[in-house]
């Protein structure tokens, strides 16, 4: 009998070795007590250097493994892949199911705008569509089946958009052939290995390193270290994007350069690329550097001073662009305008900073190198300056990197120009400056 129970229990723990297990990984990103929405989380197997990414609104990975010699996938049942992305009006977008199944599509906005619904029943295999965006900008990409969901980030860098379509098509591009087996290859995870899971958000990132052996919820924490207003850490515009705030002295900065494409009341800020109109206006209007909207969440939006002085507001409710008396408080607090106050206030990410770490680096944002020596950002404060460059005022992109230019609420003595300040990269000081009304130039608002 001893015999034979330990027959059965061999035999029941072989069946349990070879049965399929699974981790839940799900991830939240929160600042100051306040869940915001991430725009990416990559996790990156560092024991074997892979790597897989989600796009939000994707929160959940599932981990399924084996506990054969500790052998496991991480697996999807969905994966997809656009190429290209960013692109300029269609992408292609190829995926696979690995079941026969009822498949829903679906693209939005970043504001939930579903602009496109499919259902289609599909066999298991790979597939491909074609998509013509409507417009540029963001969207969203759910593909759901009874099994599982998967969302992708897609951009539309045109501004020349004419139709929208989803097409499902049966097309053998030579990216198809080239990359469907990379694509959907099962990316390798053991029990043990070591996992580093990076949340992206427009507020910052964080990272965990784990090696998880169960369910687990990351809460990823973006600005702990800042000293943020102690009434509104975290402020959101019309448009819903987030904004950090900071305590300097006894004043309350945003502490981000503002993004938004819509006044207060919800009225559309015009968007003007165009060079020959935009040299041309007497009216609000704002760009994305390059015309990209890549830059938006890392520098902020480029705003003519006629939007400045709109009397609907560009600022969230409670707070204003700053005045030019308003602006001296902040660099007297700092030191005076011939101290190192560009320094103080701009950020520490540069190109071969100092001081080394996450200071010193070249992805964007960050400044550019200092050639002449002693002029690094050490951002004291946490007003975290960084230099979104200028749409000057007869239409050419100017200074990514090097400066950043910010407008005040005031007019100049002459009124058509404004008054606004600037920091270079190559200077430790900041200057107090007259720009034509027409340049598209950041803008940080401050609290009532």
């Amino acid at each position: 009998m001893r015999y034979l129970l330990t027959i059965i229990f061999g035999i029941l723990t072989s069946f349990c070795l070879i049965s399929q297990s699974q981790i839940v990984l799900k991830f939240t990103v929160s600042s100051h007590g306040y869940g915001i929405p991430s725009d990416s989380i990559v996790v990156k197997n560092l024991t074997k250097g892979n790597e897989t990414r989600l796009y939000y609104p994707d929160t959940t990975l599932i981990i399924n493994f084996s506990g054969i010699e500790n052998i496991s996938n991480f697996t999807k049942k969905i994966n997809i892949k656009s190429y290209p992305n960013p692109f300029e009006n269609s992408t292609l977008i190829t995926f696979n199911i690995q079941n026969d199944n009822n498949v829903k599509v679906l693209i939005s906005d970043i504001d939930g705008k579903i602009y496109f619904r499919n259902e289609i029943y599909l066999p298991a295999g790979i597939h491909n569509f074609k998509f013509d965006a409507p417009e540029s900008g963001i969207f969203i990409l759910n593909i759901l089946t009874s099994e599982e969901s998967h969302s992708v980030k897609l951009v539309n860098i045109s501004n020349n958009s004419k139709s929208k379509s989803l097409n499902f098509e049966k097309i053998e591009s030579e990216f198809l052939l080239r990359n469907t087996s990379e694509i959907f290859e099962n990316f390798p995870y053991n029990l043990g290995d070591n996992l580093k899971i990076t949340a992206y958000s427009s507020l910052g990132n964080s990272t965990y390193y784990s090696s998880p052996t169960g369910d687990y919820v990351y809460v990823f924490d973006i600005g702990e270290e800042i000293p943020v207003c102690e009434e509104t850490p975290l402020i959101k515009d019309i448009d819903g994007n987030y904004y950090l705030t900071v305590q300097i002295g006894s004043q309350c900065w945003m502490q981000q350069n503002l993004k938004t494409t819509k006044f207060r009341n919800g009225d559309p800020i015009p968007y003007v690329y165009d060079p020959h109109i935009w040299e041309e206006l007497t009216s609000p209007a704002f760009v994305w550097y390059e015309n990209n909207i890549f830059w938006k969440d890392l520098y902020g939006g480029l705003y003519n001073f006629y939007t400045v002085e709109d009397s609907r507001g560009i600022c969230p409710v409670g707070w204003h662009v700053p005045s030019e008396q308003e602006w001296q408080t902040l660099l007297n607090f700092a030191g005076g305008i011939n101290a190192p106050t560009g320094n103080k206030l701009k950020s520490c990410r540069q190109i071969g900073s100092p001081l080394g770490g996450d200071c010193d680096t070249n992805e964007h944002p960050r400044w550019m190198k200092d050639i002449y020596g002693g002029n690094y950002g050490t951002d004291d404060y946490y007003f975290s300056a960084l230099p979104g460059g200028a749409f000057n005022y007869f239409g050419k992109f100017i200074d990514l990197g090097a400066s950043i230019f910010l407008w005040t609420s005031n007019e100049a003595w002459d009124p058509d120009y404004g008054t606004g300040i600037k920091i270079n990269y190559y200077d430790y000081a900041t200057e107090i400056i007259l720009p034509d009304k027409k340049n598209g130039s950041s803008i940080r608002c401050i609290k009532d």
